[in-house]
């Protein structure tokens, strides 16, 4: 599967699985389930797709530290939460077919 369909498949699977809308994932909103959302993509996007911090911040307009600091915090958050891990887990399944 091509890098681009690999990502226009993520996006909305994310998306859905936080109960949120594509755009609101890409706006400025700091609520918690876009926010959430957004980091587990920028975790995929860094793990899976092999962007580097400023090509996500890029397709996100967000500077490279904040892009850090998100996939820090997703990671930082699946080492303590078991259950958002599994999550994290089912949502890596789907969109590229294996688990971390």
């Amino acid at each position: 599967m091509s890098q681009a369909k690999q990502l226009s498949t993520m996006i909305p699977v994310v998306a859905k699985a936080f109960g949120v809308k594509i755009q609101d994932v890409f706006s400025a909103t700091r609520r918690q389930p876009e926010t959430t959302a957004r980091h587990v993509m920028y975790v995929f996007l860094r793990e899976e797709e092999h962007k580097t911090f400023a090509d996500i911040g890029a397709l996100f307009d967000r500077g490279h530290p904040s892009v850090v600091y998100g996939v820090k915090a997703i990671n930082e958050l699946a080492s303590v939460d078991k259950k958002f891990k599994q999550t994290l887990e089912q949502l890596r399944e789907t969109c590229y077919g294996r688990q971390n």
